[in-house]
């Protein structure tokens, strides 16, 4: 499916509710044993990561990290918080590609931000919005565990879809011959 992420959207779990947090910023400070606030940031602006630099007092390092384009996984400790960069299947279309997502975890928030399409994050935000069973109740760790297991479910669907296309690719070609089965090989 495609992907409608905003530039951020946020979703407030607390206990067994669930709720869109338009003012994430204002949940920060209010977040409670029993709360969790997942903010995420889908192809944002640079105003949009110097707000959330400035609003979450991230470390120097760790910001370096985020405006970075290295393609390679990540872990840092900076205390309060933990950065973690993971790779989920991305895009709008059929070509295999994965899509950098940086994940920043406290223990009563979440932060992941993606330059691209994370077409998983919104059938998680789908999933969620209609009731959170006890996310609430996660620390940030915990429910990143859920989001990447998520990630994980995504990349054996993504097996599945290739393991099926070369299943139809091998029946066309003793079907049609080879020159066919080398256009879609390059496909």
């Amino acid at each position: 499916g495609e992907c409608s992420v905003a530039v951020a959207e946020a979703l407030l779990f607390d206990q067994d509710k669930v709720d869109v947090a338009t003012d994430w910023e204002d949940h920060l400070d209010r977040l409670g044993p029993s709360s969790l606030l997942w903010v995420d940031f889908g192809e944002p602006e640079e105003s949009a990561l110097q707000h959330l630099v400035r609003t979450v007092d991230l470390d120097d390092a760790c910001v370096e990290r985020l405006l970075s384009t290295e393609n390679r996984p990540y872990l840092g400790d900076f205390g309060s918080y933990i950065h973690a960069t993971a790779f989920a299947p991305g895009g709008h279309d059929q070509t295999a590609h994965f899509a950098r997502v940086d994940c920043l975890v406290s223990k009563h928030w979440v932060v992941t931000v993606h330059r691209e399409p994370v077409p998983v994050f919104d059938d998680f935000r789908e999933r969620a919005g209609s009731g959170s069973g006890h996310t609430g109740k996660l620390d940030g760790l915990e429910f990143l565990a859920v989001l990447l297991e998520w990630v994980l479910n995504a990349y054996f669907q993504a097996f599945d879809e290739v393991k099926d296309a070369l299943g139809e690719l091998d029946t066309r070609v003793m079907e049609s011959g080879l020159d066919d089965a080398e256009a879609e090989l390059r496909r």
